[in-house]
């Protein structure tokens, strides 16, 4: 972590913004990452492109990325907002004439491309607009951030306003927050993700003036859980989405309130709710059982670095409409998620990185070997229970270190569930090698081809022989080989295979040069026209 800073206008946790958009409710987002600093010192080398389209682009489209692609030379100073009067004035006029939606979309373009520019003046006087907006700590630059000032001009949005990301305002007070949210009346979805200091009164203030809200994340905020009564009350008909994430709060004790009350409601549930998201809390299945007893729809449930034992065994909920089930890093043991697996052909999404090696604590990956549970006989009946699930998208098995030692149970995963998948996440594997990847290569001329979209092995064994396999996944967007033994040769024809691969993370990737990691595709590139 960071030290603070001492600057009070300066935001101390600068972090990457999230794009403004319409997602569905409870759908993955920026705001569920963990919190990190980007304009910090990092050994992290990630090498990006932008992959051309294969499709005619809408004029519009073509027209906002050459805005952003030049918005930067608006700026005297590339390091921060400082506009050329002249320039920007003509820029400015047109801006004020597009319609919302169109410069909300342009927002959410340069809040990805160069954050730093879109300093407080610059948003408040152009970008609050529309039905939706996402704001950073990280966004601004150090002379006039985003700040809990930027936060404060959204009431002039009042009821327009329905969806709203805040990320990282870690210094703004849980009163400032409430006075703002109780002048948004329309507010439908919501999320204070790494706000720190949110809690009862910004909790409050929701539940007495957004009556349509459906959707609240307040994963890595102050906000306790007998504060959330007054908003459970008031939205429990419609609340689909609840994220209280990495809360140190969220204890049994502290939850055995919030349930106690909740009950002197007659009848109370939440039959709306479809996302639940508990991670990083301190609690057990007494609590998470109680809660899911409470929302017998639930369909996404994210319980990873908790003290939960069994997957999910709440009385009169059944798993068979359950699309994403993430137990990481805890106690589970493997048949009793083997059971829980088996009795969910809806299942999506599936993350069992590092079972039983973390007894509930944050993180397992650094933890001793000989307390993960999953071995490669649980390995190869996963894959008996997956190969007749035929909706499995994403499956993670991160930090289980037992796998890959004495058998080919990773090689039959691959070849029944891995190569149809979307998202593969085998980092942390120790013993994993190329020949465990093979099965990712059609075994016959006719064979379906893979359709992996990300694919992560980091700080596993596998070298330049799995540039053969890794180039039979052509839909491939992602890779991470950090900490692997792949050479720069290897790595040229993987991106010569896979024409949608647009970003690669090298970190500590000792076969390519340290110079060459982040511009890694500029390097291909070169080596294609020398050649």
């Amino acid at each position: 972590m960071s030290d603070r800073k001492s600057q009070p206008s300066k935001p101390s946790k600068p972090r990457k913004p999230s794009k403004p958009s319409n997602p569905q409710i409870g759908a993955p987002s920026e705001a569920d990452k963990a919190i990190t600093p980007v304009n910090l010192p990092s050994s992290s080398a990630y090498s990006t492109r932008t992959v051309k389209p294969h499709h005619v682009q809408p004029l519009t489209t073509i027209c906002a990325r050459v805005f952003v692609a030049s918005f930067p030379a608006f700026s005297k100073d590339p390091r921060q907002w400082d506009p050329r009067r002249k320039q920007w004035a003509r820029a400015a006029a047109w801006l004020r004439a597009l319609p919302d939606a169109t410069v909300q979309t342009l927002f959410g373009m340069l809040s990805a491309a160069c954050p730093h520019l879109l300093s407080h003046d610059l948003v408040t006087e152009h970008f609050l607009r529309g039905t939706a907006l996402a704001l950073s700590s990280g966004m601004g630059g150090e002379r006039a951030p985003v700040s809990k000032y930027t936060v404060g001009r959204l009431v002039a949005m009042g009821p327009a306003l329905v969806r709203l990301r805040l990320l990282g305002f870690d210094r703004m007070t849980d009163q400032s927050f409430a006075a703002v949210a109780g002048r948004l009346p329309a507010l439908e979805d919501v999320s204070l993700c790494g706000c720190t200091l949110v809690g009862p009164k910004t909790v409050a203030a929701l539940a007495k003036s957004c009556p349509a809200l459906t959707s609240i994340n307040l994963n890595y905020t102050s906000v306790t859980p007998i504060s959330l009564v007054p908003l459970l009350r008031s939205c429990k008909e419609r609340l689909q989405v609840l994220k209280v994430a990495g809360i140190s709060s969220w204890t049994d004790a502290a939850f055995s309130k919030l349930h106690a009350e909740l009950m002197t409601t007659e009848d109370f549930s939440l039959p709306a709710l479809r996302t639940l998201k508990l991670r990083q809390t301190s609690l057990t299945d007494t609590s998470i059982c109680a809660l899911i007893s409470l929302a017998p729809n639930v369909t996404r449930v994210d319980v990873s670095f908790t003290s939960i034992r069994r997957p999910l065994s709440a009385p009169h909920y059944s798993l068979a409409g359950l699309e994403k089930l993430a137990v990481t890093s805890t106690s589970v043991p493997p048949d009793h998620l083997l059971d829980a697996v088996a009795a969910a052909p809806r299942l999506r999404t599936l993350n069992i990185g590092a079972l039983g090696g973390s007894l509930g604590q944050r993180s397992a990956f650094g933890s001793s070997m000989s307390t993960v549970t999953m071995t490669d006989d649980h390995l190869s009946c996963l894959t008996t229970v997956l190969s007749e699930n035929q909706v499995i998208e994403s499956v993670s098995l991160v930090g289980n270190a037992k796998l890959c030692r004495s058998s080919k149970s990773l090689v039959e995963f691959i070849r029944l569930v891995g190569r149809r998948l979307k998202i593969l996440n085998l980092s942390g594997i120790p013993s994993l090698r190329s020949m465990h990847l093979e099965t990712l290569s059609p075994e016959e001329p006719n064979e379906a081809v893979c359709t992996l979209q990300e694919l992560l092995l980091s700080s596993t064994g596998v070298d330049d022989d799995a540039a053969t396999y890794i180039s039979c996944c052509p839909s491939l967007e992602t890779l991470d080989v950090a900490g692997t033994r792949l050479s720069a040769d290897a790595l040229f024809t993987i991106i010569d295979s896979c024409p949608k691969l647009a970003q690669l993370d090298l970190t500590r990737c000792r076969g390519v040069s340290v110079t060459d990691r982040r511009r890694f595709f500029e390097v291909w590139q070169e080596h294609k026209e020398q050649s």
